[in-house]
């Protein structure tokens, strides 16, 4: 190894140090090997397999933590511009994947394959979830008055979605999970045959 490359590693590693070393899910070492594969070399599915298992941990401690804390102190965690970055990062897994889906080529077919794995259900399950929460949260923060208007406007639309899941299974064969509506969502009592 070159001075000039030793010379970058310890620079990547300082930097990592300074910035990462007080976090708890990733070491600098973790960091530096994701950040810069080439100067540091890993076993990457072992590397990948540690920090998932490292996320789960988290978000189980993160559940219990948000759970006990008063509410002022939950918006103090939750208030954090890292938490929102979470959120898109956890979304955007969705496009990645439709994205890889789209590249990927059926080699009897000759056309693209279906979004029908794992990691893109999984990704679909999450945005359906923090859809369901986040409108119900919506409504029940409005003013009584609003609150029907809304869930008049918003439930045709929770049905068109589950429509189309329903559509793209027994068509296309995926296997979209179906929008669990809140009852606090229905301007009505629920119709479940419709769903």
């Amino acid at each position: 190894m070159t001075k000039i490359q030793s010379s970058m590693r310890d620079r990547y590693l300082g930097n990592a140090k300074k910035t990462y070393g007080n976090s708890i899910l990733v070491t600098p070492d973790d960091v530096v090997r994701l950040d810069h594969p080439d100067e540091f070399p890993t076993n990457r599915p072992r590397l990948y397999n540690k920090l998932a298992t490292h996320c789960n941990i988290a978000l189980n401690d993160l559940n219990y933590i948000l759970h006990r804390l008063p509410s002022t102190y939950k918006h103090k965690a939750l208030a954090n511009y890292n938490f929102e970055a979470f959120i898109q990062y956890s979304l955007q897994s969705v496009v990645d994947i439709e994205k890889k889906d789209k590249r990927t080529k059926s080699k009897k077919e000759n056309k693209e394959t279906k979004p029908n794995s794992q990691e893109y259900l999984s990704a679909y399950s999450l945005a359906v979830v923090m859809l369901n929460h986040s409108l119900d949260l919506i409504i029940k923060s409005m003013p009584t008055e609003l609150q029907y208007p809304l869930k008049r406007e918003i439930y045709p639309f929770l049905l068109t979605i589950n429509g189309i899941a329903n559509f793209s299974n027994s068509l296309m064969k995926t296997k979209f999970p179906h929008l669990s509506i809140p009852i606090n969502l229905s301007p009505e009592p629920i119709n479940y045959n419709l769903m």
